[in-house]
Formats: structure tokens, sequence, C-alpha cells
């Protein structure tokens, strides 16, 4: 479950970045930007920085 909690985490990241008028700066060698959002269960906060040391996986996709 926190797997996919992690995963809807990283989608809804990708869409709220695409959104935003200038996205945070992603470089290669540095921690990625402190981003919170809900939490499937429970609604409560919860940050990508939860899974530090985790693998996760991020799936970057558009339609034109």
């Amino acid at each position: 479950m926190r797997l996919l909690t992690a995963m809807v985490m990283v989608m809804l990241i990708g869409s709220t970045v695409a959104q935003a008028a200038e996205p945070p700066r992603i470089e290669v060698g540095k921690a990625f930007p402190a981003i919170s959002l809900p939490a499937l269960e429970d609604g409560s906060p919860m940050s990508i920085r939860d899974f530090r040391g985790e693998k996760v996986v991020l799936h970057v996709f558009a339609s034109w």
C-alpha cells in the first residue's frame, strides 16, 4: 500500500509541477525539492522525503 501511495503521490507531484508558474528546478546530484501532498489512506500530509533511501518510480507522461 505504501508503494501505491508513493506512486500516486509522484503522479500528483508531476501534475502539480506542470501547473505551477515556475516549477522547482530539479538538478542532477541535488536533492529533490521538498513537496508534500495528502496521503491516500487518511489525507494526512505526506512528503517525498518520507521515502528517502527507498526507490521511487517517477512516471512522467503527456498527452498532446
